[in-house]
């Protein structure tokens, strides 16, 4: 059901003339090399395609992922919300994480954003 994918610090990131990158380099800048790879498998997991042009066919047959075990996973998750909501008007992405870890989500959403719909279900 799952497949795995384990993050090579080391593998070659995609190549950065016309995709999502250019869309987010004050993100980029800011990400460690875990974290853009990371953010790529989600990328190319939930959106299908690092490439703009391709992005709404295959969306279609992209399915879902987990991130998990992973240093920097609060950043990673709101930069992609943070692009994801841009290009994607109208959706509502869900991001299932431990109950203990929305306050931290919250005020780094504020500071980013400054504003953030956070819930919880019991």
């Amino acid at each position: 059901m799952f497949t795995t994918h384990v993050i090579d610090p080391d593998e070659p990131l995609s190549k950065e003339e016309d995709n999502v990158w250019k869309l987010i380099p004050e993100f980029k800048e800011k990400m460690h090399a875990h974290q853009k790879s990371a953010f790529e498998f989600l990328w190319q997991n939930i959106i299908g395609s690092m490439e703009p042009s391709l992005m709404q066919e295959r969306s279609k047959t992209s399915g879902g992922c987990v991130i998990s075990h992973v240093p920097g996973k609060t950043f990673l998750i709101i930069s992609f919300r943070v692009r994801y909501l841009k290009l994607f008007l109208g959706k509502r992405p869900l991001i299932l994480t431990p109950k203990s870890t929305l306050y931290t989500w919250h005020k780094e959403l504020k500071k980013m954003e400054g504003s953030c719909a956070c819930g919880s279900y019991p």
